[in-house]
């Protein structure tokens, strides 16, 4: 579904002038005929966004595909366009650079809906972020924190990420897994952690999906292993290895199969694999058993266990991918001990 946006209105503001502004649109939008106001939660986006940098900063989210977002999910948005340097905060008297704000409206005559977004440059301690982004979020409605930047290389700010009940980022754009995994070490072990959802392990489901129904099957037939999941990647997806590798490490059925306690078992680090053109992953026993990931299918091969099948994949839209993990109302619990085990592993190493 590509994003049809019947109608933009916006306007520059400031923190103090938000709201009356945002009234002000919402009566220029319906002038005509009428439009319905629709929000199911807050979306805040960060972007790093350099105060000095001479590009356009008042659209620091022009490329993230925000629009076609919220016309799967009504979100009032808030990007915050951030610049976390000491020097932009030491420079700065005021933590809020411009603002302004924003109506769309989506649908056809007689069927028109609106959404909300607000656009926010800061340049200020962490601490004050917290403030900013409170007195813009509706507070009878879920809060989700969108971090678009790499986390290996931007430390998620903890007084803005502990605003949401979840924090979406992609790990897929990771430089360097392990610093990225390590700076969330912290929202691991706060009993007051928002949800955590990637990207990148939505799109490892459908393969997770297949490797479970083939090991099950395997166990039913009384078939054991003596070697952890070795898992090989292409060069890019690094990340998505480790989630991989680290999803075999805690996962039950996995474990089952393998006949080992958890703790009896290490973390079997993934490999990359030059030679791999046409498949993203392979994950693989001792035995023979092989499962191949490409970029439109998963292809299981196992000598013991079923015959050979494969399962196709689908291409979700990126938009379809960051509306449904904001729809999701639950911790998933899988996760967050996969992202565990890989905090403790880079932790040891």
């Amino acid at each position: 579904m590509a994003s049809v946006v019947a109608s933009r209105a916006r306007r520059s503001s400031s923190v103090e002038r938000i709201e009356p502004d945002l009234t002000a649109l919402w009566r220029d939008v319906a002038h005509d005929e009428p439009v319905s106001r629709a929000v199911m939660s807050n979306l805040v986006v960060f972007c790093r966004c350099p105060v000095d940098t001479g590009e356009d900063v008042e659209l620091p989210h022009a490329d993230l595909g925000v629009d076609e977002v919220v016309q799967r999910h009504p979100a009032r948005v808030i990007v915050l366009g951030h610049d976390p340097s000491t020097g932009a905060r030491r420079d700065r008297s005021s933590p809020v650079i411009s603002a302004s704000v924003e109506v769309l409206t989506f649908g056809t005559s007689g069927a028109r809906y609106g959404v909300e977004q607000i656009v926010i440059r800061s340049a200020c301690g962490d601490a004050a972020i917290r403030s900013i982004v409170r007195q813009l979020t509706l507070g009878d409605i879920p809060t989700t924190v969108w971090w678009t930047e790499d986390l290996s290389t931007t430390e998620p700010l903890t007084p803005l990420v502990k605003m949401g009940r979840q924090f979406l980022y992609d790990s897929r754009c990771w430089a360097d897994v392990r610093a990225a995994t390590l700076a969330l070490a912290p929202l691991l072990t706060d009993p007051f952690r928002p949800d955590l959802a990637d990207r990148n392990w939505r799109r490892l489901a459908p393969v997770r999906r297949a490797l479970h129904f083939a090991l099950e099957s395997r166990d039913a037939a009384h078939h054991g292993a003596t070697t952890p999941l070795r898992v090989r990647h292409r060069h890019g997806e690094t990340a998505l290895a480790w989630l991989m590798a680290g999803w075999a490490h805690v996962a039950e059925h996995v474990r089952h199969v393998t006949d080992r306690p958890i703790a009896d078992v290490r973390l079997e680090p993934p490999t990359e694999d030059t030679r791999m053109d046409g498949d993203v992953l392979t994950a693989s026993l001792d035995d023979g058993f092989r499962l191949r990931v490409t970029d439109d299918r998963v292809i299981v091969e196992d000598p013991v266990g079923l015959p050979p099948f494969a399962v196709a994949l689908s291409r979700e839209p990126e938009a379809d991918a960051i509306a449904g993990e904001l729809g999701v109302l639950a911790e998933d619990a899988t996760f967050h001990q996969v992202l565990a085990a890989l905090v403790g592993h880079f932790q040891r190493g």
